[in-house]
């Protein structure tokens, strides 16, 4: 079953990403969408018949390196603060982002 993005389905991602679209605007994403949507479809053409269904893509063939999540002294904080351009003793002064 192909999906086909019309004019109900722009309205409701408008509505759901909280943007207004002028008409041209609505017209180009309608167009581009399915213009995605058309070439992800060869998919629907590939052969994965034996192939494994994967709900991840870290499977069982892989594996992810854990380590414990411990505490280390960084002894660089004190070169950073060093090159700071501005500073108030061992704190860094920043820009406020408060109005």
């Amino acid at each position: 079953m192909a999906i086909k993005v019309d004019d109900s389905l722009i309205k409701k991602l408008e509505k759901l990403s909280r943007i207004a679209l002028s008409k041209d605007e609505e017209e180009s994403l309608k167009n581009d969408l399915n213009t995605i949507l058309e070439y992800m479809s060869i998919l629907d053409e590939a052969d994965v018949s034996g192939v494994k269904e994967m709900y991840s893509p870290a499977s069982d063939e892989l594996s992810t390196v854990l380590h414990d999540d411990l505490p280390e002294k960084f002894e660089g904080s004190k070169n950073i603060v060093e090159q700071f351009p501005r500073k108030r003793g061992d704190l860094l002064v920043v820009p406020s982002i408060q109005n």
